[in-house]
């Protein structure tokens, strides 16, 4: 191991440690403020996260194989420059309040991901499960002490869906771990997790989690794996307690409420892609969907409805859309290619398949924001980039 190598290991460290808690600093009681605190820590990750690339790969010896992978980044990296001359908004760089998923937060994000794919995946997977578990139950104290409710939790992340898919990765990363000393850690783990999900009712999550859940038990049955199966139990025992809630009327189990909210984001859907033309090569820039989706361009009553209620749209509630919209038609369908490059690439044997899975079906139907996207770029990274332990 060189100089520069062992120089690297110790900033990926940090910079793992500093990814993974960052979602903890909420100092301020005020989601505006603690969010700004939080994007400026990740955007400090990310200038982190460039130095230790310089000195693990060590730029000097190192070869560049031109392939797939290199080509769909270094465009993707391109061509987002491109948009963000050709805006030229604070908005693009630094994204709009409340959804701070600006230029500058997406390239730390794709910049963390890179860098910490250098760290063995053993331990990336062990530390971000128990990051999870110490969140879910951080947002349940978080919400009952600001909020006054465990019901749809948005904890430090405020947001519920997004906490969802978040805890949601961190769950089937407990189904995989394999430790008898740590079993009975595990177990309380995957209950924590499992529950605070329950508690944020997003649909997509939990449904996407009890089919990959009952696929990951019946797959491994079949193939007699070392797999760690007993966690799998808890998806049972999940998929019981979803039945017994079909006995009450809730946001889970409401048909309706169901199928309204497909209308909507439809119907809102349809509103973007109508003026996707006007900006088809670069796109209006990231943090500026409010003026695409502004309230007076809505005519649907189901909109407007939302309009009267004073609120406004940051997002189609699919976020590929929403990066097509953002980027420019182009580069929305690079961020598309790398998704399904990574899902076809990632090992049924692996977590990263199933969180990918997870992720693409919750992206689909809702939005992000910086913890996910990081968490995101983290795992297209790693399946994406040969690992090389350090």
């Amino acid at each position: 191991m060189n100089g520069s190598r062992k120089f690297a290991a110790p900033l990926l460290q940090i910079l793992l440690i500093g990814s993974l808690s960052f979602i903890f600093l909420v100092p301020f009681n005020n989601p505006y403020k603690d969010i700004d605190l939080q994007v400026s820590f990740v955007i400090a990750c990310g200038i982190t996260a460039l130095l230790a690339l310089v000195y693990a790969v060590n730029l000097r010896q190192w070869t560049f194989r031109i392939n797939t992978n290199l080509i769909l980044f270094a465009l993707f990296y391109l061509t987002c420059d491109i948009t963000l001359l050709h805006t030229h908004s604070r908005l693009d760089v630094f994204g709009f309040a409340g959804v701070r998923l600006g230029f500058l937060e997406l390239m730390s994000c794709v910049t963390i991901g890179w860098a910490l794919s250098y760290i063995c995946a053993k331990r990336y997977l062990r530390a971000f499960y128990t990051s999870t578990v110490t969140l879910a139950l951080f947002s349940i104290i978080y919400s009952a002490l600001l909020d006054h409710t465990v019901f749809r939790l948005g904890g430090p992340i405020f947001q519920a869906d997004i906490l969802a898919a978040y805890l949601g990765a961190g769950f089937i990363v407990g189904i995989y771990l394999r430790s008898r000393e740590s079993y009975k850690f595990l177990l309380c783990g995957q209950l924590i997790l499992g529950g605070t999900i329950l508690l944020t009712e997003t649909r997509t999550v939990i449904y996407s989690l009890l089919l990959l859940g009952i696929c990951t038990a019946y797959f491994t049955a079949k193939r007699r794996c070392s797999l760690n199966i007993k966690p799998v139990v808890l998806v049972v025992v999940s998929l019981v307690f979803m039945s017994a809630l079909l006995f009450t009327k809730t946001r889970l189990t409401n048909v309706h409420y169901g199928v309204v909210s497909i209308e909507y984001r439809a119907e809102l859907a349809r509103t973007a892609l109508a003026d996707i033309h006007k900006e088809p090569f670069f796109g209006y820039g990231q943090g500026s969907l409010y003026s695409v989706l502004s309230c007076h361009r809505m005519f649907e009553p189901m909109l407007l409805a939302t309009c009267s209620q004073g609120y406004g749209f940051t997002s189609t509630h699919n976020v590929f859309l929403d990066k097509t919209l953002e980027l420019g038609i182009f580069t929305g369908l690079l961020y598309f290619l790398i998704y399904i490059r990574a899902l076809l690439h990632a090992s049924s044997r692996e977590p990263w398949l199933y969180m990918l899975i997870l992720i693409g079906l919750y992206y689909l139907t809702n939005v992000t924001d910086v913890p996910l996207e990081l968490l995101y770029w983290c795992i297209v990274m790693r399946v994406l980039r040969k690992e090389e332990r350090l």
